[in-house]
């Protein structure tokens, strides 16, 4: 029985692509690097944000670059019908996040967006736990913390790197095709419950 559900956060409840583009634009030109295309923010396929870098910039301080990239400066918006979503599926489920992004940051995006912060019971950001996806430790955390075991917990993600996530967390997972990664490289890499986007999540058979 399903008794939580926990969404990734950029692709998935909030279209952040062309925002976080945006911003890496800036910081390279601080650093005197050449821009990373917009087209490589969609398919990073299961990198981390800093390896992401590294793997574009294997000559300079990855580190460096994330210290100088300011989140604040992003102008997102959450996807429609998300609110909608969220109200639906906490009717009858716990609902948390699991995030790259610091917590602070990812609850001023969601006010910013009139996303009631009521309906979600945690968010486990980047100081939460030692490593981020495809490491499960955020997810094992959301477990231990809403007292639950990992098949009762689905994880919603627009990645692979959300996908192997769950998988190694034991989670049940959904994918989504609003950051990038199409139906057909979910499919190929295990993921078989594949919607449209969040605001289909009600509908879905997992659910039900």
């Amino acid at each position: 029985m399903i008794r939580a559900v926990c969404f990734d956060f950029d692709g998935t409840l909030v279209d952040s692509m062309k925002a976080v583009h945006k911003e890496n634009v800036r910081v390279s030109k601080t650093m005197k690097l050449r821009p990373i295309p917009l087209a490589d923010f969609y398919h990073r396929g299961e990198l981390t944000w800093r390896d992401f870098i590294l793997n574009h910039y294997p000559e300079a301080d990855a580190d460096e670059f994330l210290r100088r990239y300011r989140p604040e400066n992003e102008e997102i918006k959450t996807f429609p019908g998300v609110n909608s979503a969220l109200e639906a599926v906490e009717r009858r489920y716990k609902i948390g996040i699991v995030t790259a992004r610091e917590r602070r940051m990812v609850r001023k995006h969601l006010l910013d967006n009139n996303v009631d912060l009521s309906l979600i019971k945690l968010i486990i950001g980047r100081k939460e736990v030692p490593t981020q996806k495809p490491s499960p430790e955020g997810l094992i955390l959301v477990c231990k913390k809403l007292r639950i075991r990992p098949k009762e917990l689905v994880y919603v993600g627009d990645n692979l790197i959300d996908y192997t996530a769950s998988k190694k967390g034991g989670a049940h997972f959904i994918g989504v095709l609003t950051g990038g990664t199409k139906r057909t490289d979910f499919i190929k890499a295990g993921a078989k419950n594949v919607i449209p986007s969040v605001k289909n999540l009600p509908k879905n058979i997992l659910l039900r």
